[in-house]
């Protein structure tokens, strides 16, 4: 293997994957890159979730949208606390994501869009 391109996001982001390949996967027939992914920076910005990445040799390496567990105004702010597992599971074309205290059921690879959320935080 070789590096064909990298990148670089400049909101000093954390990511599981330099600890546990298992939290990334790549979905082949859709060339479709799901990584799990932290930022925390107060001023501007704060994501807790997962980033979709079309891989592509002749187009390269395109951000295609986010899978969102936790934000600034969402009430799991404290997700990094919790114990879920950054997860990645596909069943026919829907993606179930586990991440700090939430499980998320995205539509799609292609749509991205959130069908429901569960936060196991909430009493």
């Amino acid at each position: 293997p070789y590096e064909v391109k990298e990148i670089v996001d400049y909101h000093e982001p954390s990511s599981l994957t330099n600890y546990d390949l298992d939290s990334t996967r790549y979905i082949h027939d859709f060339k479709k890159l799901i990584v799990p992914l932290s930022t925390h920076d107060d001023d501007t910005a704060f994501f807790d979730g997962f980033m979709v990445y079309n891989i592509d040799v002749d187009e390269g390496i395109q951000h295609v949208g986010n899978i969102t567990h936790a934000d600034r105004n969402a009430a799991s702010l404290d997700n990094r606390n919790a114990q879920l597992p950054s997860y990645i599971m596909m069943f026919n074309e829907s993606i179930i994501t586990t991440k700090g205290k939430t499980v998320v059921k995205s539509g799609g690879l292609d749509l991205l869009n959130e069908d429901w959320i569960v936060n196991l935080g909430d009493e």
